[in-house]
């Protein structure tokens, strides 16, 4: 979604490029409610690039990328959700719908499979990439925010700032969550 502001279309939205100031969490306006479980939240701490909430489950699930399959304690295959997801959507025919867009605009029906596949692998690689970013904050304490983008020798540069301070931020909410009304995290 994130190729030429095909997320900024889908959601009528521009974002602007990386400002200087950084949105802090305390920048952000919270209501009475979250202001009462913000009190309670403990603040994930990192030392020696090790995150001191880990769990030792953590390594029961492994991800193996370029095949998009995890694995649970070596043995029991799960399903990824993007699969979960496709059995509620009819597959995109993307031959047909091309065609039918060449009919419309002169433009030849390849120029059209060629971007949606470029717009299919940058979505898979950043999303891969985002994934795998959110372990590493998990497991060794840092998140890149950039991604080389390599289509056929063709490379950009995609920032998953956004993302990132997307994800902070619905840990932050999530975390409001697992507390019990004594402040203590809920097991």
């Amino acid at each position: 979604m994130a190729a030429q502001g095909e997320r900024q279309k889908y959601l009528n939205h521009t974002f602007s490029k990386k400002e200087e100031k950084r949105i802090e969490l305390s920048d952000i306006k919270l209501n009475t409610n979250e202001l009462k479980c913000q009190s309670f939240i403990k603040p994930l701490s990192i030392s020696n690039k090790k995150i001191s909430n880990t769990n030792s489950r953590d390594n029961d699930i492994e991800f193996t990328p370029y095949e998009h399959i995890y694995t649970y304690k070596g043995k029991r295959q799960l399903l990824p959700v993007s699969n979960l997801v496709s059995y509620f959507f009819e597959k995109f025919d993307a031959l047909t719908q091309a065609e039918k867009k060449s009919d419309f605009t002169g433009i030849p029906a390849e120029h059209f499979l060629t971007e949606w596949d470029k717009i299919g692998k940058l979505s898979r690689d950043v999303g891969t990439f985002l994934h795998l970013q959110i372990e590493n904050y998990f497991k060794k304490g840092f998140f890149k925010t950039e991604y080389t983008f390599d289509y056929y020798g063709d490379k950009q540069i995609v920032n998953i700032e956004t993302e990132k301070n997307i994800f902070l931020i619905s840990l932050m909410i999530l975390q409001s969550y697992l507390i019990d009304k004594n402040g203590q995290y809920m097991t």
